[in-house]
């Protein structure tokens, strides 16, 4: 393990289970050194005696309250006692649940590793059969379900079971452990929302197996469920909706109740119906408990939701933003995605996604499709404390840019605005276009007005590219607030020898005229001339993917791979000696930094490109091919030859990189609270 042993700490809560425990194979076969503590809630003088042998026999701490604590109070009650013993990590585990294999030692170091996660496995029931993995909750009703099914209905949530899950002790302290309001069912929810409202993750280990068997503990054998788990069941559906939600949402959940009370009641078959006084009045006493707690909460304040809460699925639009941080896209595409699974855990709003949208790497990402009304109202109402926004200079992106920061600002008067921040690498002018109807010149001077609006209201600003600030400053002037430059340029790699012994050039990016593709088709004759054991990998998609595959087809040096995974894109460019971006100029539009230069360079590619990149100064001082534009063919291929035959030069490219990623750094600094910003400023 690459955690000591005896930091890690398994916790039982234990209720007329001890047979259970006894058969849990899995607690006689944890690494050396594992502590496990186990909560007796009182049952029968006899039961009490037989976990306690069973304890002093296994070696386990057994914590014997004198009262019922309830599942989540014991669960505190036992982490308590690890915690002040020195245990930094927490393994929670049902009586009726165990791990398969080398499941616990996986748990176990994710959490440690990952202190702001909380992570679990995939649970199957004995006969195989999915038990949970991830589970869902309808905002819009309070029902909760299955989120691994890849569909969920309305402004669903997810959160993870608490029959088995592990977290930091750091993790743990921060969220004061289970609420212990809720005794029975429903803390899990609770804990998960709680854990999404501080900026934590919810991860789901699949090649982590558990195995639960319902029935052992409070449910009953069959579907049959017991009276305990209908009053708790609809209860704490409502005492959550008392606690979390607002207003209006806490009313329609109470609305809604005769009908979730009867799917609860159902979850125990029809059967149950003949024995009303131990199904239909618990189900009854529970919704009256948990209408009592919401209309309290109505009286005595408006209650706003928990920010950060669940994982949206999505293509879900939701009515509230729940992390305490949201980056607001007009377009989303797989690149953002990657980079958000490194940054600081925030929601992401976006209208379109691109074509190359990867919907696999929203897994553990809070992700809200809105429109810009929609997006400018349902921020307001969250609890969003920091919001990045497109760079001003986004032509496409400024309406929506102004009318969410208006929003946000305007109609949350009585509150304080989230930090506005942004991240600027444009290169080109949106505004430069002369002529056109008088429709067109109004509408460019009217997205002028609106970008100085934008501008002028950010309080941190990070350019990628000295040349985007040079840019932002000679057309909207001074930013509001703080700014920083700090290079786009990918982190050194730290591990693995790359190699390019064979001349290999890659072209990555859309298929279209302006990323020079056509003066690359003219100039790649020339090289091959020169070269003739040179190849060229083409990938990508766009409006000249016909050509390419025709080229492809008549030219047994050029290869084309049509929009791969990124799997594939990574070993390409592993393997390639050059990626050629010959961005060309146009009246409108300039290469900003181009994402493949910068994959590129982390793979220890030479980069050839033009004068059109905001990196193109960097470039060239270190030695990389940077031609002018407009360029002829025989300058590029010229370029293009002189980078392959300079040989491998993957380690002296990667070590002139900089330790941190650009953008993680920008990202650093642009959440920072104040005072750490101005010391990096």
């Amino acid at each position: 393990m690459s955690i000591d042993a005896g930091a890690c700490a398994v916790l039982i809560v234990n209720y007329g289970s001890h047979e259970l425990i006894r058969r849990n194979t899995m607690l006689s076969q944890l690494p050396t050194g594992i502590r496990v503590f186990v909560v007796d809630n009182p049952t029968t003088v006899e039961e009490r005696a037989a976990v306690a042998a069973l304890s002093e026999e296994s070696g386990w701490r057994l914590l014997t309250p004198d009262e019922n604590l309830g599942f989540g109070g014991g669960m505190n009650l036992a982490a308590s006692v690890a915690l002040s013993d020195g245990c930094q990590v927490l393994l929670a585990l049902n009586p009726d649940a165990y791990l398969v294999e080398d499941a616990t030692i996986r748990l176990l170091e994710y959490a440690y590793d990952h202190p702001r996660a909380i992570v679990a496995p995939r649970i199957s029931r004995p006969d195989g059969r999915p038990f949970s993995s991830m589970m869902s909750l309808d905002l819009t009703s309070g029902s909760v379900g299955r989120a691994d099914s890849g569909v969920t209905a309305g402004a669903s949530v997810a959160w993870l079971s608490g029959a088995c899950f592990a977290m930091s002790a750091t993790l743990w302290r921060e969220l004061d452990g289970f609420d212990d309001d809720y005794f029975l069912y429903w803390e899990d929810i609770d804990l998960s929302f709680r854990a999404r409202s501080i900026g934590a993750e919810l991860r789901l280990l699949e090649d982590a197996v558990a195995i639960h068997d319902p029935g052992g503990t409070q449910e009953q054998r069959g579907r049959a469920k017991s009276s305990i788990y209908y009053f708790f069941n609809t209860r704490n559906r409502l005492l959550f909706a008392a606690k979390h939600l607002p207003r209006a949402d806490r009313m329609r959940w109470l609305a809604r109740s005769a009908g979730e009370g009867y799917r609860i009641l159902l979850r125990g078959g029809r059967h149950q119906l003949a024995a009303p006084r131990r199904s239909v009045l618990p189900v009854i006493r529970g919704t009256i408990a948990g209408a009592a707690a919401v209309l309290r909460s109505v009286r005595s304040r408006s209650v706003r939701p928990r920010s950060g809460q669940g994982l949206p699925h999505p293509a879900v639009r939701s009515q509230f933003i729940f992390a305490p941080r949201a980056r607001l896209y007009e377009t989303v595409r797989s690149a953002h995605l990657e980079r958000a699974h490194q940054m600081a855990p925030a929601a992401i709003v976006y209208r379109w996604r691109r074509y190359d949208f990867d919907p696999s790497l929203t897994d553990g990402l809070e992700m809200v499709r809105l429109g810009r009304l929609s997006a400018g109202f349902v921020l307001r109402r969250s609890n969003v404390r920091e919001l990045e926004i497109n760079e001003p200079l986004m032509y496409a992106s400024l309406p929506t840019s102004a009318i969410v920061i208006a929003l946000v600002s305007f109609l949350r008067a009585s509150h304080r605005r989230p930090r506005l921040v942004a991240y600027a690498i444009e290169n080109s002018n949106p505004f430069a276009q002369q002529g056109g109807s008088v429709r067109a010149r109004l509408q460019r001077r009217v997205r002028f007005a609106i970008a100085r609006f934008v501008w002028r209201r950010i309080d941190r600003v990070v350019y990628g590219t000295e040349s985007s600030r040079d840019l932002y400053r000679s057309l909207l002037g001074p930013s509001g607030g703080a700014e920083k430059v700090i290079l786009a340029l990918p982190a050194r790699m730290k591990a693995g020898h790359i190699s390019k012994p064979l001349p290999t050039v890659v072209f990555l990016g859309a298929l279209v005229q302006r990323k020079g593709l056509p003066l690359l088709r003219e100039a790649w004759p020339i090289v091959r001339h020169r070269l003739p054991d040179a190849t060229l990998t083409v990938i990508g998609k766009g409006a000249l993917q016909s050509d390419v595959e025709k080229w492809a087809a008549e030219d047994e040096t050029v290869t084309f791979i049509a929009d791969p995974p990124r799997a594939t894109i990574r070993d390409e460019l592993a393997k390639a000696r050059v990626l050629v971006l010959p961005s060309q100029p146009s009246a409108t539009w300039r290469e900003q930094v181009g994402l493949p230069i910068v994959e590129g360079l982390q793979q220890g590619c030479a980069i050839v490109t033009t004068d059109q990149t905001g990196l193109a100064t960097w470039l060239a001082e270190r030695d990389h091919g940077v031609v002018s534009s407009p360029s002829s063919a025989g300058e590029l291929a010229s370029t293009i030859v002189t980078q392959l035959e300079r040989g491998d030069r993957a380690v002296h490219i990667t070590g002139s990189l900089p330790e941190e990623d650009g953008r993680l750094e920008a990202d650093a600094w642009l959440f920072a609270d104040e005072s750490t910003a101005e010391g990096k400023m």
